[in-house]
């Protein structure tokens, strides 16, 4: 179903971010920065 409605959408490159609507939650810091890690606890 996304791929049809992408190919239909005729965009060639890019991101396709699909949101599953769930109640679960979380959150992945890529980065360890400890600025990022202080302000994301703060």
């Amino acid at each position: 179903m996304v791929e049809k409605a992408v190919k239909k959408s005729g965009i060639r490159e890019g991101l396709c971010l699909v949101n599953a609507m769930h109640i679960t939650l979380s959150v992945f810091i890529y980065d360890d920065e400890s600025g990022l890690h202080n302000d994301f606890e703060g």
